[in-house]
């Protein structure tokens, strides 16, 4: 029996989770960004070091029950030591998958769909709201890349006009 245990903080890992939709996505090695709680603003490299093998149910933040979704292990090793890194911090690993160059992307809220399950955003005007049809590329569960028909520095709306 142990009577005291220290924890190794030279080399620090973060316990992730990754939705079963992005598994084909992840592989070890990616590179990886981390940010902190306890930071804001404050971004940490790190690599994909293990996938876990066994899907298991997504815990509910909300509930702290199951949810339909399954989601795998996935260990990020922090490429860099830093003494504001402490164990048991809650963290956000965002796995670079794959890099664009010149993308443009919104945040999902941003995005709307018609009655014919077409896509399109709400852009703010100089004097109106313009409800424009788009097309989408690559996403993951924050932001959604638009292929068509947005604009650099256009604005779009989080919400639906009149909703707010």
């Amino acid at each position: 029996m142990d009577l005291l245990y220290l924890p190794d903080i030279s080399s620090m890992l973060v316990d992730a989770q990754i939705s079963e939709v992005d598994l084909s996505k992840v592989r070890v090695g990616l590179p990886a960004e981390i940010t902190l709680d306890a930071f804001p603003g404050v971004h940490f490299k790190g690599e994909v070091v293990t996938i876990g093998n066994l899907a298991k149910r997504r815990i509910s933040r909300a509930t702290g029950k199951p949810s339909g979704a399954r989601v795998f292990d996935v260990t990020v090793k922090v490429l860099a030591s830093d003494p504001r890194l402490k164990p048991g911090l809650t963290a956000t690993v965002d796995i670079v998958s794959s890099e664009l160059e010149q993308a443009i992307y919104v945040p999902m809220e941003a995005v709307f769909f018609d009655e014919k399950d077409q896509p399109f955003v709400y852009v703010k005007g100089r004097d109106r709201v313009q409800e424009r049809p788009v097309e989408l590329g690559e996403s993951n569960d924050r932001v959604t890349i638009v292929t068509k028909h947005l604009s650099p520095g256009e604005e779009v709306l989080l919400a639906r006009p009149g909703s707010i």
